[in-house]
């Protein structure tokens, strides 16, 4: 990520407090600290708990003033009645990034507590949350949620708004041999929106792909504005919940209503470049074939020289064909296996059979 983005600071920490860090068995700040340390960050973590002297081998500050290094983000793991306090302090110690972490009943979120976190991001301070399952970095070791371990460092950036299906999507991945630039939970998405995420992952340059799982569109206009951004060089494949019953009754019970029933919103991802995919079969497909990309790369070229296949460029490791039609890549999927996915105007190959061969005959095949 260049080090200009505003959110640098928030996915690459030099420094985290940890507030409401504990060593009570079955805690939520226990629970987070160790997963924290476990991971072997790059980044030095501070445990923030007056009740405690020392928590593992670690000094526990009373309160994070009294940390005389700067720190770059604050972690609160503590109940939201605590909020405004934690919240004040941070003000006090000049961080500029919060993680409001979930596991508390929306309830909760009081209108103080509200009114707190509002007062916060007045004073320029970021905040992701509240209720974010958290966030991870690979390959900086940083490991800020409940998921217990890192998935492999790589080049996929991932933002989902359920905290169930990340841990299924962060399988998929890993399974089609690829790892993680980001993993993101934005959480109720109170401050920072899906749309900030989108926007840095474009900038960043460990990310080449972009997977999002969206139950709902918070600042839409920004949210199409980023993800035109960041398709114009790398894919963006997109999930939106609520498309079966099941899946719907779920994200109404999350967000209060199923979002874009009339499709309005999925023909402006469309145009805005974003690969909408209708499952996680699909999602898979898809992301299959981003890692397969420079695999396929030389049998793709020596096609591209016939005449009949449009064979257009090769940008940021992805290849763009503009000599498929719709038939044939119906065809593709239904006779050969071979699974077209495309993203704005770039577009790859994959297949239900490990032969990259076998993929460009059958191209060959439906020209």
């Amino acid at each position: 990520m260049d080090f200009n983005h505003y959110l640098h600071s928030l996915f690459n920490p030099r420094s985290v407090a940890i507030i409401g860090a504990s060593a009570r068995s079955g805690s939520f700040g226990t629970l987070i600290w160790k997963i924290a340390k476990s991971a072997s960050p790059r980044a030095r973590l501070f445990p923030v708990n007056p009740k405690y002297k020392t928590i593992g081998r670690e000094t526990s500050y009373a309160a994070l003033t009294d940390i005389k290094e700067d720190v770059d983000l604050a972690v609160l793991v503590c109940p939201p009645s605590v909020y405004p306090k934690a919240l004040e302090n941070c003000l006090k110690k000049g961080v500029k990034n919060i993680l409001l972490c979930g596991g508390f009943p929306k309830s909760d979120l009081t209108e103080p507590v509200l009114e707190a976190i509002n007062k916060t991001t007045a004073a320029g301070v970021r905040i992701v949350g509240p209720q974010s399952l958290g966030l991870m970095t690979p390959s900086e070791g940083l490991n800020l949620s409940y998921l217990p371990s890192l998935p492999p460092a790589g080049e996929v950036g991932l933002v989902s708004q359920s905290p169930g299906l990340s841990c299924t999507i962060i399988d998929y991945v890993t399974n089609a041999q690829c790892g993680f630039s980001h993993v993101i939970d934005p959480g109720f998405e109170q401050v920072l929106t899906v749309a900030d995420y989108v926007d840095m992952l474009a900038f960043d340059r460990k990310t080449r792909c972009i997977v999002l799982y969206l139950e709902s569109f918070q600042q839409p206009r920004k949210l199409l504005s980023a993800i035109r951004l960041a398709a114009a060089n790398k894919p963006v494949i997109l999930l939106k919940g609520g498309q079966t019953p099941g899946s719907a009754d779920i994200v109404i019970n999350n967000s209060g209503a199923r979002e874009d029933e009339d499709g309005v919103m999925k023909r402006a991802l469309v145009r805005a470049g974003a690969l909408l995919v209708t499952s996680l079969k699909e999602l898979n497909y898809a992301v299959q074939a981003f890692a397969m990309r420079k695999d396929l790369a030389s049998e793709l070229k020596a096609l591209g020289a016939k005449k009949d296949f449009d064979f257009v460029t090769q940008q940021k490791g992805m290849f763009s064909f503009s000599g498929l039609n719709p038939e044939q890549v119906q065809r593709l999927k239904d006779e050969f296996g071979v699974y077209i996915v495309k993203s704005g105007r770039m577009c790859v190959a994959s297949l239900n059979k490990d032969n990259v061969k076998y993929t460009a005959e059958a191209i060959k095949e439906v020209l």
